[in-house]
């Protein structure tokens, strides 16, 4: 956690993302890298009419004054941030540079476009997303609440029992016990959603929310984190997870990012509905 990465591309996203990143350099005690990327494309208009220059020439003269506007940006909230210009494809830039260098948070907001048209044309957000090995900070509606939380009161931890959630308990406790915070872990238990259906499983949703609970239980006492309330209920996971992060007024919403078939990336099932249909930021971890 010795870096966050805060890709910036001056969007209303963006800036109301801005005091979310500084909160969480604060409590993590780490360094901000504003990292803004020009694309050859956006240096066209500088093409002069009356005699030619290369693309080279251009992309200079884009980054020079992108590097002045970033060197001006929210000043008050990043008076010792690292400030970087890249060139070419933002995700591309983002990721490389999250993997070069200790970075152990990539902060973006995602803009909005939903899950099945970021599927098929992608975003920044997808792709980074995608390929990058290092948790990552998203929210849909970050221009919805531009001030960030003066403290964050719960850390919901969704916790689908695979191998890797662990990994995601451990991130929301220590973020919890940094951020002076109390923990909570969702667990989804599948049930049938149709009639007849639901009525019969019923009692094996009980059981199966039980043995979950006992399991979860078990999971952070064997690895050492601290006692968290655990919320298990049957539905789907979207669902489960957006109805208790709103009874809890979860702050942050942890989830697990990992390997899965081809065509989610190493996004988990569920997980861009979950990001989407949150009422608060999402770390995938």
């Amino acid at each position: 956690m010795s870096r966050i990465l805060f890709p910036v591309d001056y969007s209303g996203q963006c800036t109301a993302a801005a005091p979310h990143v500084a909160a969480f350099a604060r409590i993590l005690g780490a360094d901000v890298v504003l990292l803004h990327t020009v694309a050859p494309a956006d240096c066209l208009h500088l093409a002069p009419e009356m005699y030619p220059a290369s693309v080279a020439d251009l992309t200079r003269w884009q980054k020079d004054a992108d590097r002045k506007r970033l060197e001006g940006f929210l000043p008050e909230l990043f008076a010792g941030a690292i400030r970087v210009i890249g060139t070419g494809d933002a995700a591309h830039d983002i990721v490389e540079y999250a993997h070069s260098e200790p970075v152990g948070l990539i902060m973006l907001p995602t803009h909005g476009m939903g899950p099945f048209r970021r599927f098929l044309i992608g975003s920044v957000a997808a792709k980074v997303l995608h390929d990058a090995h290092v948790p990552i900070w998203t929210s849909e509606h970050a221009e919805q609440k531009r001030a960030a939380p003066d403290r964050y009161r719960a850390i919901l931890c969704a916790c689908d029992l695979s191998p890797k959630t662990v990994e995601s308990l451990r991130w929301a406790a220590d973020f919890a016990a940094r951020s002076g915070g109390s923990l909570h872990v969702v667990h989804a238990v599948p049930a049938a959603e149709a009639r007849p259906e639901r009525y019969f499983d019923t009692e094996l949703v009980a059981v199966l929310a039980s043995e979950a609970r006992e399991r979860i239980g078990r999971l952070l006492a064997e690895n050492g984190l601290a006692a968290a309330a655990i919320h298990t209920r049957g539905g789907s996971p979207d669902r489960v997870i957006h109805e208790v992060a709103a009874e809890t007024a979860a702050d942050l919403l942890v989830i697990g990012r990992g390997a899965v078939a081809a065509g989610l990336g190493r996004l988990r099932a569920h997980g861009y509905s979950i990001i989407g249909n949150s009422p608060c930021p999402v770390v995938s971890v």
